[in-house]
Protein backbone atom coordinates (compact mmCIF):
# COMPACT_ATOMS: atom_id res chain seq x y z
CA UNK A 1 0.00 0.00 0.00
CA UNK A 2 2.98 2.67 0.65
CA UNK A 3 5.88 2.10 -1.23
CA UNK A 4 7.52 3.74 1.06
CA UNK A 5 7.07 1.87 4.27
CA UNK A 6 7.42 -1.15 2.06
CA UNK A 7 10.75 0.27 0.83
CA UNK A 8 12.34 0.78 4.33
CA UNK A 9 11.22 -2.31 6.19
CA UNK A 10 13.45 -4.26 3.54
CA UNK A 11 12.86 -7.77 3.80
CA UNK A 12 12.24 -7.58 7.43
CA UNK A 13 8.21 -8.43 6.07
CA UNK A 14 8.52 -11.58 5.09
CA UNK A 15 11.01 -12.84 7.34
CA UNK A 16 8.50 -12.38 10.31
CA UNK A 17 5.80 -14.01 8.40
CA UNK A 18 7.83 -17.06 7.90
CA UNK A 19 9.00 -16.92 11.81
CA UNK A 20 4.89 -16.52 12.49
CA UNK A 21 4.78 -19.52 9.43
CA UNK A 22 6.82 -21.48 11.65
CA UNK A 23 6.00 -20.76 15.03
CA UNK A 24 2.35 -21.93 14.09
CA UNK A 25 2.90 -25.68 13.68
CA UNK A 26 4.97 -25.62 17.09
CA UNK A 27 2.43 -23.45 19.02
CA UNK A 28 -0.58 -25.89 17.63
CA UNK A 29 1.20 -28.90 19.02
CA UNK A 30 2.05 -27.55 22.23
CA UNK A 31 -1.87 -26.49 21.88
CA UNK A 32 -2.52 -30.26 21.53
CA UNK A 33 -0.71 -31.10 24.57
CA UNK A 34 -2.15 -28.68 26.70
CA UNK A 35 -5.71 -30.37 25.59
CA UNK A 36 -4.94 -33.75 26.77
CA UNK A 37 -3.04 -32.86 30.24
CA UNK A 38 -6.05 -30.55 31.29
CA UNK A 39 -9.71 -31.15 32.02
CA UNK A 40 -11.80 -31.25 28.80
CA UNK A 41 -14.52 -28.45 28.42
CA UNK A 42 -15.79 -26.74 25.00
CA UNK A 43 -13.84 -23.55 24.90
CA UNK A 44 -10.85 -25.91 25.20
CA UNK A 45 -11.75 -27.84 22.52
CA UNK A 46 -12.70 -25.00 20.65
CA UNK A 47 -9.55 -23.08 20.97
CA UNK A 48 -7.51 -26.31 20.12
CA UNK A 49 -10.21 -26.04 16.79
CA UNK A 50 -8.88 -22.84 16.17
CA UNK A 51 -5.54 -23.10 16.21
CA UNK A 52 -5.62 -26.05 13.80
CA UNK A 53 -7.52 -23.83 11.63
CA UNK A 54 -4.85 -20.56 11.24
CA UNK A 55 -1.92 -23.11 9.51
CA UNK A 56 -3.73 -22.14 6.37
CA UNK A 57 -3.82 -17.96 7.37
CA UNK A 58 -0.03 -18.03 8.44
CA UNK A 59 0.64 -19.62 4.75
CA UNK A 60 -1.49 -16.85 2.92
CA UNK A 61 0.26 -14.48 5.57
CA UNK A 62 3.82 -15.06 4.28
CA UNK A 63 2.87 -15.61 0.54
CA UNK A 64 1.00 -12.00 0.97
CA UNK A 65 4.52 -10.50 2.75
CA UNK A 66 5.97 -11.89 0.02
CA UNK A 67 4.33 -10.46 -2.83
CA UNK A 68 4.73 -7.25 -1.46
CA UNK A 69 8.02 -7.53 -0.74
Amino acid sequence: MWPSAARRMGMALPLLALVTLASVPLATGAGEWLEKHVDGNALVRRHTELGDGLLPWAAGLFVLATVIW
